[in-house]
């Protein structure tokens, strides 16, 4: 069953199950997989931006047909053409961003030695802003957020704005 099909258009207690439903098989996804590799995680990103690329002109028409008075050449602008580069950034720094962060490194001389590996716990639940989309939701997705350790990939569960439909039927037909 893929996520369109478990997209509830009813109560909220519909929406509620189709959204439970679809963090749970994230979460046995998650524990059964375990943390991906630098690999893994470059193909995700490389997946990621030719989705987005492939798919420019129906996520700027949907945009469009949501807001009504924004323009298609200021939507392509603001919400796919900004976060190429970010895109391209966070591609480039995976396996800097996955080494183990050393710490104490004054104690190292006594030979004590201690270090952080990034690992992600488990599921991220973004929800899409009003104001732009797809920019900050697809950001905030290779980010992983802004209080988020970067250096860990988490899967994600993305949740549009009721307010833009046509949005969000187009990010979930891709």
């Amino acid at each position: 069953m893929s996520t369109l099909d478990e997209r509830a258009g009813g109560t909220i207690e519909q929406q509620r199950a189709a959204l439970n439903a679809i963090l749970d098989r994230q979460r046995r996804a998650f524990t059964s997989d375990g943390p991906p590799g630098a690999d893994v995680r470059r193909n995700r990103i490389d997946r990621l931006m030719a989705l987005v690329l492939d798919n420019t002109d129906a996520f700027v028409d949907a945009v469009a047909a949501d807001f009504g008075t924004r323009s298609k050449a200021a939507t392509l602008f603001t919400e796919v053409i900004g976060m190429v580069s970010v895109i391209e950034h966070t591609r480039s720094h995976v396996p800097q961003w996955m080494r183990p962060a050393k710490l104490m490194r004054v104690a190292r001389l006594c030979g004590l030695r201690a270090e952080v590996q990034p690992a992600p716990l488990g599921v991220v639940g973004i929800i899409g802003p009003w104001n732009f989309p797809l920019n900050l939701v697809v950001l905030h997705l290779v980010r992983r957020g802004p209080h988020l350790d970067r250096r860990s990939q988490y899967l994600v569960l993305l949740k549009q704005r009721h307010h833009q439909p046509s949005t969000a039927c187009a990010r979930a037909q891709r």
